[in-house]
């Protein structure tokens, strides 16, 4: 039996707040008077410390709570359209964010969702049955605070089918920068918010978004990069490391986070809301620690998203710049203008990378470094085209002469040999001997040519692997024939239009 916090009179007023929009069909002001406490999440600590205890283990931001809750809790209103209202309060104690898992998420026709926080800041919807993943599954964005409101509305002969599974309890606030949680403000001083960049990282910067990632246990979240394809169609492939993200149940309700930067140089504003869910895991390896998704949808205009260039040539490594989130932080950029190098994992024991896997090696930041979610990030050369994303390394402000590993895109072409564990076949599928393409605005821009043919000929050396600068170990995922039928079905969807 669930125990209810009585007569918490939280009134909803389009004067106060800004209102859910089925709030506004309301003749008079709606009370919610029950919130269902959680209570303190004893067992926290334990979870991500469990999580965090994995080799290059991606950056944790939350830990899910077993639940079950369904419409026959919360409270209905009569709405003066015809329609009803269902609303449904979570406290969960100390949280920074809370989000919720529908694991039976069946709306009606003409049925709508909102989930929203406690002090209306966040707003999120509407969602409808066209947001359900392919497991049948739907987990909310976060909202802001320790509680979550959720509100469904639906015509009155309807009836919608929902079941809430878990809780995902945040651990990071990203609206304070002093507190003690926080994301805004928690990576190391050193690290230089991309506003202070000049005009010629634009397309570098607006190619980058994070990526949360809902698992098992905890919620994580790594950096990635948009990438451009030889058919220059626009498709929405997202490149991220194989240890942030390695199976399709995990991509099914990963989402992408854009242009959560500050707007000047000094600044600490920016919004993490503007989303673009995750369609479906293309392609991964663990050997060069990579995973191609693609997204459920072009990210609209208004989030300026630019297709990165690529070059798998080896060559132009004389500098290099990383474009990131490190611990859940503003979007940053790092420099080096030291001559970058392909080299060898070591595979020594307790090394981060793999014996078989190649990587591009900075070694040192001239300006700035990496983090706990930078994994995954990608790295462009002096010719402005990504080399590889952030695999590991020991590089932090403290640590003078660190290094980062990047899994180098030339291995990642060719990769385990089959379409879903290499790059070939989804960034050149006209041409797989294009060794090196330009990147596109594909909102703004008529994209065409760009690209070069030049074999690759890079120069490998040997070199050690670094610590945990990128963050979380994985291995190769073996892709059955079924699957990949699949996801060659998935990747010519046609993409929702925004």
């Amino acid at each position: 039996m669930r125990f209810l916090i009585g007569l918490i009179t939280t009134v909803f007023s389009a004067q106060l707040f800004a209102a859910p929009p089925s709030l506004q069909q309301l003749a008079a002001q709606l009370q919610l008077d029950k919130v269902v406490p959680l209570g303190v999440f004893a067992e926290l600590d334990d979870i991500i410390a469990d999580a965090e205890a994995k080799p290059r283990a991606p950056l944790v931001i939350g830990a899910h709570r077993q639940v079950s809750f369904d419409t026959t809790d919360g409270d209905w209103q009569d709405l003066n359209n015809g329609n009803r209202l269902w609303q449904l309060a979570i406290h969960s104690t100390d949280a920074k964010t809370v989000s919720a898992l529908f694991d039976v998420f069946e709306l009606a026709e003409g049925a709508k969702l909102w989930a929203y926080s406690a002090d209306k800041s966040d707003v999120l919807g509407p969602f409808t049955q066209d947001d359900i993943n392919a497991a049948g599954q739907f987990w909310t964005p976060a909202v802001a605070g320790d509680t979550l409101i959720l509100e469904l509305e639906e015509p009155a002969t309807a009836q919608s089918s929902l079941h809430i599974a878990k809780i995902d309890h945040g651990i990071k606030d990203w609206r304070n920068d002093n507190v003690q949680h926080k994301a805004v403000g928690d990576s190391g001083s050193c690290n230089v918010n991309v506003a202070c960049a000049s005009s010629a990282h634009t397309t570098k910067i607006n190619a980058t978004a994070w990526l949360t990632i809902p698992g098992l246990l905890t919620t994580s979240l790594c950096s990635g990069t948009l990438l451009n394809n030889t058919s220059q169609d626009g498709t929405p492939y997202f490149l991220t490391a194989n240890h942030c993200l390695s199976t399709s149940l995990q991509a099914m309700s990963a989402r992408t986070h854009w242009e959560f930067q500050a707007s000047s140089c000094g600044g600490s504003d920016g919004s993490s809301n503007q989303i673009v869910d995750v369609q479906s895991m293309v392609a991964t390896w663990g050997t060069s620690d990579f995973t191609l998704l693609l997204l459920e949808q072009l990210p609209p205009a208004s989030y300026s998203p630019y297709w990165a260039g690529w070059d798998r040539t080896g060559t132009n490594l004389n500098s290099g710049v990383g474009i990131h989130h490190p611990s859940g932080d503003l979007k940053k950029i790092s420099t080096t203008t030291t001559p970058m190098q392909i080299v060898n994992g070591s595979g020594a024991i307790g090394d981060a990378t793999n014996a078989d896997g190649q990587y591009v090696r900075v070694s040192p930041w001239s300006t700035g470094t990496t983090e706990g979610g930078s994994s995954g990030s990608g790295l462009w050369n002096s010719d402005n085209k990504v080399v590889g994303q952030l695999s590991a390394g020991n590089a932090s402000c403290s640590t003078s002469g660190g290094q980062d590993l990047y899994g180098w895109i030339g291995q990642s072409w060719e990769g385990g040999g089959s379409a879903g564990s290499r790059l070939k076949d989804w960034l050149a599928p006209n041409n797989n001997a294009v060794t090196k393409l330009d990147g596109c605005d594909h909102r703004n821009q008529n994209c065409s040519g760009g690209s070069s043919s030049t074999p690759p000929t890079p120069n490998v050396g040997t070199g050690g692997g670094g610590g945990g600068g990128g963050g979380g170990s994985a291995g190769a995922l073996l892709l059955g024939g079924l699957l990949l039928v699949w996801r060659r079905l998935i990747a010519n969807r046609r993409y929702r239009a925004v």
